[in-house]
Parts: C-alpha cells; sequence; structure tokens
C-alpha cells in the first residue's frame, strides 16, 4: 500500500482545509516543533482505523480549534495496480471507500475498515500502533493490556499461516469463553447469572435438600397423627375450662359494672340533695333578709349615694359644731383695753409735759420724762385696743358663718330623716347601714344559689333528681335477678380468676396453632409422600446433567492445554526469526557496535550482546539513544513479520531523538533501503533527514513564531 494524498477539513490547526502529497519510496513531513507534523500523523491513523461513528474522546482531540464541529478526511491510495479513493466525515458519520478502476464501493464502516485492513496488512489498530506506527515519544513495546495481546496474536498468525476466525489464538480465546460461561459461580461467590454446572450443582443439591425433607415428612407422619390426637383432647379440655371461666368473669365483670353505675348514681343523687336542701336554705335566707328590708322602711331604700351624703353631713355637722364652740370660746377670751386708763394716762402725760419751770432742773427732767413714759403708754395701748377690735370683729364674722353653715348641714339632715320616715338622722344612719349590710348578704345568698344550681334551673335540678331515683330503681331491679344471685367475687378472687383465664387462652391459642401446624404438616407430607418417585427421577436427570456439563469442562480444558503447547510450538520459530532480523537492523543502525540480540520472557525484554562486558545486556542499561535505536529496530522486525508479503506503510513520527549523527546517517540508510520495500513517512524537525527523502512536504512554522 502506498499513500499518494491527505485531504484535511476542519482538523486542528490545519482548519478550514489543508492537502499534502506523498509518494514511493522515503518521505518526510519537515516542520519546527507545533507545526502540525503529529497532527498529520494522526489523522492518516484515523483515516485507516476510526470509525467516523464512533464518539470516543480520541476523535474530539482533533477537532479544529474553536471549531466544535467534527471534521472531515480524504485519503487517496494504491494497492498493485488498483486506486482507492477514502472519505470519512465525522460530522455526517458516513465513509466511503472507492476502488478504480473496478468502480467498487463500500458504504458501511465495517466492510471498508475491513478491506483497509486487508490491504493494509494489519488486522487491528493495536496491531498497527506496536509496529509500523511509531507515535512521537511511544518507541516502548507494549507490555500488557490489548496492545499486547494483540501483537502476540498477530505473531502466532503470521508465522503458523492462522488468518481472520482462524489461528490457534483464536481457538484459544473462544475455548477461555467457554470455560468461563461453564465454571461462572464456581470460585467467584459474586455472579448474577450461575453457569451451566453451578447452575446444575445448585440444582442437584436443592433436589437432594427436597427429597431428604420429604422422606423425614414422611417418617414423622405417624408421630404427627398421634402429637394431633393428643393435642385436640388437650385443647377440648382446656377449652371447656376457659369458658367456664370466662362465663364466670362475664357475670362477674357485668355485676360490677352495674354496682359502679349505681353507686355513680347514688353519689350523683346524695349531691343532688345536698345542693336541694343547701337551695331551700338559702331561698329561706332570702326570704328573711327581704323581710328585714320591709321591716327598716323608707331607710332601707337609700341607695350608697345618699347613705353616703347622709354619713357626710353628720361628720360635717359634728366638725361645724366643734367649730363654733371653739369660735365662740375665742370670742369671749379675746382681751380689749379699758378706754378709761388710756385716757387718764393721756391726760396725765400732757399734764406732765405742761407743768411750770420746777425749781430745781432735776424735777423738772423727772416731770417730763414721767410724761413721755404717760404718753407712751397711753400710745400702745390705744394701738392694743384698735388691734383686739379688729380681731374681735373677725372672730365673730367666722362664727356667724359657722353657724349659718351648721344651720344648712341641719337643714339637710332634716330632709333626710324626713325622707327615711324617722326623726332622728343617727336613727336614719343606723337603719340605712343596717339595710345595706342586709342587701349585702341577700346578693351573697343569691350568687351562691348560682353555685348550687350550676347554671341550671330548680325545675332541672329537681327533673334529674326524679331520672336519677328511677334509674337506680332499674339497676336494684337488675342486680337482683337470678345469675347475680351468687355472692359477689372479691377483689383477690376476680384477679386470680383472670389470671387463670389468660393462661387458659394461652395453652389455647397455642394448642390450635399447634394443631394448625400438625394438620398442615400432616396435608403436606401426604401430598409430597406421593412426589418421592418424581423427585427421584428429578435427582437421576439433575446428576447425568451436572456429570455431562463437567465432561464437558474437562474436555474444553485439555483442548486448551493442547492448543496452548501447539502455540507455543510455533512461536518459537517466530522468537528466532525475529532475533535474527532484529540482530541485522540493531548492526546497521549502531554502525556494526551490537551484532546480537536475544528475547527475554517478554518482547519488550531485548537484550544486546555488550563489547566491553562481553554478556548481553539489557535495553534499560543502555544509553537512552541505544536504547531508541534497539527499539526502533525491533518495530521495523515487527513490521517486516506481521506485513508478510503485504507492503504496509512506516509512519515514523520524530524516531531519532537522541541519535546522533553517525547512527543517525546509519539509520537513514537502512531506511532507505526499507523504503525500496515498503513507503516510508517520516515526521521530523530535521532538516538534513529531509535532504535524503524521496519526497519532501514543508509545514509553515506556526504563527506568532519568528
Amino acid at each position: 500500500m502506498i499513500l499518494e494524498r491527505l485531504e484535511l477539513e476542519r482538523v486542528r490547526r490545519f482548519s478550514p482545509r489543508f492537502a499534502c502529497n506523498f509518494g514511493p519510496g522515503l518521505n518526510a513531513v519537515v516542520g519546527p516543533n507545533e507545526s502540525g507534523k503529529s497532527t498529520i500523523f494522526k489523522s492518516l491513523e484515523a483515516a485507516l482505523f476510526w470509525d467516523p461513528k464512533s464518539s470516543r474522546e480520541e476523535v474530539r482531540s482533533l477537532y479544529a480549534w474553536g471549531d466544535e464541529r467534527p471534521f472531515a478526511i480524504r485519503l487517496h491510495f494504491r494497492s498493485g495496480d488498483l486506486n482507492y479513493r477514502l472519505w470519512k466525515d465525522f460530522h455526517s458519520k458516513e465513509i466511503l471507500l472507492e476502488e478504480q478502476p473496478t468502480g467498487k464501493v463500500w458504504r458501511d464502516a465495517k466492510s471498508a475498515l475491513g478491506q483497509i485492513e486487508d490491504l493494509l496488512g494489519m488486522k487491528t489498530p493495536e496491531v498497527f500502533a506496536a509496529s509500523a506506527a511509531v507515535a512521537q515519544g511511544q518507541l516502548v513495546l507494549p507490555e500488557r493490556g490489548k496492545g499486547r495481546k494483540a501483537l502476540e496474536e498477530a505473531l502466532a498468525n503470521a508465522m503458523t499461516g492462522g488468518g481472520e476466525g482462524g489461528g490457534a489464538e483464536r481457538a484459544i480465546e473462544l475455548l477461555d469463553k467457554n470455560i468461563q460461561n461453564l465454571t461462572i459461580g464456581l470460585k467467584d461467590k459474586a455472579y448474577k447469572t450461575p453457569g451451566p454446572i453451578k447452575a446444575a450443582e445448585e440444582r442437584l443439591a436443592s433436589l437432594q435438600g427436597r427429597y431428604r425433607e420429604v422422606a423425614l415428612i414422611y417418617a414423622q407422619r405417624v408421630s404427627d397423627q398421634r402429637a394431633l390426637k393428643a393435642a385436640e383432647r388437650e385443647l377440648l379440655e382446656v377449652a371447656g375450662a376457659l369458658d367456664a371461666k370466662q362465663s364466670l368473669l362475664a357475670v362477674e365483670t357485668e355485676r360490677r359494672k352495674l354496682q359502679d353505675s349505681l353507686n355513680e348514681h347514688k353519689e350523683r343523687y346524695s349531691e343532688i340533695e345536698r345542693r336541694h336542701w343547701a337551695f331551700e336554705k338559702n331561698a329561706q335566707g332570702v326570704r328573711e333578709a327581704d323581710k328585714a328590708l320591709e321591716g327598716l322602711g323608707s331607710a332601707a331604700l337609700l341607695e350608697a349615694g345618699g347613705l353616703t351624703a347622709l354619713r357626710g353631713a353628720l361628720e360635717r355637722r359634728d366638725i361645724l359644731t366643734t367649730s363654733l364652740k371653739e369660735a365662740r370660746k375665742a370670742l369671749k377670751d379675746t382681751p380689749v383695753p379699758s378706754l378709761w386708763g388710756q385716757a387718764l394716762l393721756g391726760v396725765l402725760g400732757i399734764a406732765a409735759l405742761l407743768a411750770p419751770s420746777m425749781v430745781s432742773p432735776w424735777l423738772k427732767l423727772g416731770a417730763t420724762v414721767l410724761g413721755a413714759v404717760a404718753l407712751a403708754v397711753a400710745t400702745w395701748l390705744w394701738y392694743r385696743r384698735a388691734v383686739a377690735r379688729r380681731v374681735l370683729g373677725d372672730r365673730r364674722a367666722e362664727a356667724t358663718r359657722r353657724e349659718a353653715e351648721l344651720e344648712e348641714v341641719e337643714e339637710r339632715l332634716g330632709e333626710l330623716s324626713h325622707r327615711a320616715g324617722v326623726t332622728s338622722p343617727e336613727e336614719t344612719l343606723r337603719r340605712a347601714e343596717k339595710a345595706a349590710r342586709i342587701r349585702d348578704e341577700r346578693e351573697r345568698l343569691l350568687s351562691e344559689r348560682e353555685g348550687l344550681l350550676g347554671g341550671r334551673s330548680a325545675e332541672a335540678l329537681g327533673a334529674e333528681r326524679s331520672e336519677l331515683l328511677r334509674k337506680m330503681a332499674v339497676l336494684e331491679e337488675r342486680l337482683s335477678e337470678e345469675r347475680f344471685g351468687g355472692p359477689a367475687l372479691d377483689p383477690e378472687k376476680f384477679a386470680e380468676i383472670g389470671m387463670e383465664s389468660e393462661k387458659l387462652a394461652v395453652s389455647r391459642d397455642k394448642l390450635t396453632k399447634q394443631v394448625d401446624r400438625l394438620m398442615t404438616i400432616l396435608e403436606i407430607s401426604f401430598d409430597q409422600s406421593e412426589g418421592l418417585a418424581e423427585l427421584e427421577e428429578a435427582i437421576d436427570a439433575a446428576e447425568r446433567e451436572f456429570n455431562r456439563h463437567r465432561r464437558s469442562l474437562q474436555v474444553r480444558e485439555l483442548a486448551k492445554t493442547a492448543l496452548e503447547e501447539s502455540r507455543q510450538a510455533a512461536i518459537g520459530p517466530a522468537a528466532k526469526r525475529f532475533q535474527e532480523i532484529l540482530g541485522r537492523y540493531v548492526s546497521k543502525m549502531s554502525v556494526g557496535r551490537y551484532t546480537e540480540v536475544r528475547l527475554g520472557t517478554t518482547l519488550s525484554a531485548l537484550e544486546v550482546l555488550g563489547p566491553e562486558r562481553e554478556d548481553f545486556v539489557r535495553s534499560q542499561e543502555l544509553s537512552f539513544g541505544a536504547a531508541e535505536q534497539l527499539l526502533l529496530a525491533a518495530r521495523l522486525t515487527l513490521t517486516e513479520l506481521l506485513a508478510g508479503n503485504k507492503r504496509t506503510p512506516l509512519l515514523l513520527d520524530e524516531p531519532f531523538g537522541s541519535f546522533d549523527e553517525r547512527r543517525l546517517g546509519a539509520t537513514m540508510k537502512l531506511l532507505s533501503s526499507i523504503a525500496q520495500q515498503r513507503q516510508v513517512i517520516l515526521f521530523t524537525h530535521h532538516e538534513a533527514v529531509a535532504s535524503v527523502c524521496d519526497h519532501v512536504v514543508v509545514l509553515p512554522p506556526p504563527s506568532g513564531s519568528s
């Protein structure tokens, strides 16, 4: 197969469109980092192997930046004399493979991808990725998983001539699946549906257990029948005793209910009687109060305001009487200086002042002083008399005013006494106060009456009293019936009979359940004993089925063992052939430093003969560059072995990361010789590599770089 032209639409940085051409021989896609070399490598893988209907995350990795629409790929290639045009649209989920000049067309993904894999010489993308397609940084061979299994199967088929649907690996896989299906549930406990062997085993165990149960039931049938008869007799005895106890308890319970009801009615009747007599006493008190009020006459008619006014008037009269007495006494006790003494002193003073000159000056001075003192005393007495007369006038006016006010109060008291029909205000007050006390007592009696009646009328209370008498008569009549004629049970005896009744009820229920259970067991044993023969036949059939599945498992295990041994025997020559080709490639790439290679326990466990140590060295002990050369040589060897007569193209993305110039030149010479047999496409940033290639695709640097 030779890839000729690749066209991309909406693929990562190559959006909206991109196209490049390839030719036979050695091709190179050259460009700096981030120019899209790995994108073209991935696009070729998508064109050859991806299903356009797939929704895996790997498909989204090729979406154009900033565009959520899926991409489309066109690939032109040829195989032999036939040209092919492949178109995949991951947006419309369509595929088209057209063959020219025959005009044959494949439109469904399964047939189209199958045809491409047949032309390519690689049956699965895992095998292609593990051999002919070396992605950047992924030279290491797969050590486990789906890729390792696919690679080993492809090697075995290549060496044994096995094809699709055949070969030892396919047979072993089918046998392994059959063995797993047969043994589901034998080793692992977590299973939903058991395998045939486990299902047959469980069915056999279930039938055998059922057979033992039925045999045991049949063997115990006679014993169960005897137990049933004994239980029935005991049940009859217990039921009879229980009926007698329950009848006695029922009569006593009814008697107690009637007696309790009668006692309640009696208590209620006593209460009503008490209220009745209290009501009568209350009514008598009200009548006596009304009579006493009537005997007090008009004084009893004074309201609270009139009584208060009467009390105030009496108190005011007493106050005014006392005040008038005090005013009269003060008026009587007020001193008034004598007018004659005042006049005599005045005349004496004037005479002393006007007396003729005395012979002696001292006498004259004495007469003058005496006259002045007499005038002063006369003046003071005059002032005292004026003040006393004014005070006497004020006290006389106050006494007059008090007398007028007292007359007014007396007039008011006379009016109140006249209204009360008595002559004395004090008697009126006494009768009014007594009437007030009688009215308070009467109100208290009326309030007490409301409590005695309980919000009902006296007639309703009397009707209830009559009804209670009737009900008590009915209850006493029922208690005198014949069925209550026996002595009443005391509380201890009643409780004892109740406990005995409960125990008998528990025994009855227990015996009833026992009888029911025994009858059910006997019915089941009767029905199941008839099926013992059928169970024996079913057990025989289950044993045959179990043994048949066990023999089938043994046959498949033996066949698997034989095929695995045959497969190992067939892979032996493949390993020898792998070592021969790999040694030749490694010798050319290392410029003769390493000439011999051998395999370890796995394909990835490679060892080379080290010239310094004169012994085989594991690939992990080599320098990074030497290990990469060894792994690249292993990829080239696998491609040659797996492709056979198919010219599978080699896709190598940056495989020379750690190669020195000498070994890079040797490797390019080897790839040039391989390119004469199959197309080689290198993806590299080394422009020197491009100079020795037959066809070169130059990618521009990414935008923004200098």
